[in-house]
């Protein structure tokens, strides 16, 4: 086969495959992309305890996963030189046409051993602003000034949502024309609703669901929750995922007189049970870049209330498909929630609306395209066939 008749090929980068929307919509990029034209392969670390990994449902999937041994999220001087040096290794001896990294460390990394290798296009898709970028610390600024550095020899830039595409922007990183706003989608199962009640018919369950982090803010749902409690005896929220918060957070629950109304299930590899039953999808974010949970929480008819932060307030459109409420106010959050709890038919409007806006904007097959014409406009300027 001749260079001009093979696939292109495609190496994804990312930090780690944990049981997370950035990982899984990594997977659903690689499984979805066009397989005549393109030959994808996922490079990735090691995840950390509580996150799970998804690296058996991508390989079940079809698609080539590579293992990094010394790529961890935290930064280690020693591991981090490890793991560029592999990842350059591998990039040189399977020759990609593509790198196309995801997420802070796997973005540094891969995009450095990227151009060591000689790969011709490299892009690099920002799904939020890292925590460890924000603030004065000597740390953060350096981060900062890497980032800055890398997005400069990066071809495209991608957003996850306009939020975070400015966001860069306000930190110098990144200039409007190499940027590319394209959502994340999500697949066509969380659009199947056979045997699924309205919104209005499955009683008091609020669902959250994230990693148990400060950016997700389930701390503020727990402080929202008495006061919803009062007003709503019978109300369950159910807290779907795990992370270094959960003892202090179950200790919250308790501490707040609150714990009979909550459940922490842990970690689910499939989240549609719960949302099949969700009255009500809460996601009292900190920060969000886009917040996929939300999008398949709205797909499956669930309406939702969310902080009114970042991608969140694009996802989620105030008074059509849920309520937003300001980042951090329990009070609000509960004000919001007990509104919606006692109007079934205002919860089954916005589930529908939620619905439709879903399918229509955050469909994977639209996030695919976004996705290939963004990869064919690069190979054309570069004369790659």
């Amino acid at each position: 086969m001749s260079a001009a008749d093979r696939p292109i090929r495609i190496c994804h980068i990312v930090t780690r495959l944990a049981v997370r929307g950035v990982p899984r919509h990594v997977i659903e990029l690689a499984a979805g992309l066009d397989r005549a034209r393109f030959c994808v392969e996922i490079i990735t670390g090691h995840s950390e305890p509580g996150e799970g990994d998804l690296i058996s449902e991508a390989r079940d999937r079809g698609i080539v996963v590579t293992r990094i041994a010394a790529l961890r999220r935290s930064v280690h001087a020693r591991d981090d030189l490890a793991a560029l040096y592999q990842i350059y290794r591998h990039l040189h001896r399977v020759s990609c046409d593509i790198v196309h990294t995801h997420i802070a460390k796997a973005g540094i990394l891969g995009r450095q051993a990227a151009r060591w290798a000689g790969v011709p296009l490299v892009l690099h898709t920002y799904h939020g602003v890292p925590e460890e970028w924000l603030g004065n610390a000597t740390k953060a600024r350096l981060f900062r000034a890497v980032e800055r550095r890398a997005a400069r020899t990066t071809d495209a830039l991608v957003a996850v949502s306009r939020a975070v595409r400015e966001d860069m922007l306000d930190l110098d990183i990144g200039r409007n024309r190499r940027w590319a706003v394209i959502y994340n989608g999500i697949a066509p199962a969380f659009f199947a609703l056979e045997g699924v009640q309205p919104a209005s018919e499955r009683g008091l369950r609020l669902v959250a669901i994230g990693s148990l982090t400060p950016e997700k803010g389930v701390d503020v749902m727990l402080r929202a929750l008495p006061s919803v409690a009062r007003l709503h005896p019978g109300v369950e929220l159910v807290v779907v995922g795990d992370g270094p918060l959960r003892v202090q957070l179950e200790a919250l629950a308790q501490e707040l007189s609150v714990a009979q109304h909550v459940r922490f299930v842990g970690l689910a590899e499939d989240v549609r049970p719960w949302l099949r039953e969700c009255a009500l999808f809460v996601a009292p974010s900190r920060r969000e870049g886009m917040g996929i949970a939300v999008v398949e929480a709205m797909a499956m008819g669930c309406p939702v209330v969310a902080s009114r932060v970042g991608g969140l307030a694009e996802v989620v459109v105030d008074g059509e498909t849920g309520l937003l409420v300001e980042e951090g106010a329990s009070e609000a959050l509960s004000d919001a929630i007990c509104k919606l709890l006692a109007a079934p038919a205002e919860r089954a409007r916005l589930g529908a609306n939620g619905r439709g806006r879903a399918l229509r904007a955050f469909a994977r097959d639209e996030a695919l395209r976004q996705v290939q014409d963004l990869y064919e406009e690069l190979l054309r300027e570069r004369n790659i066939s």
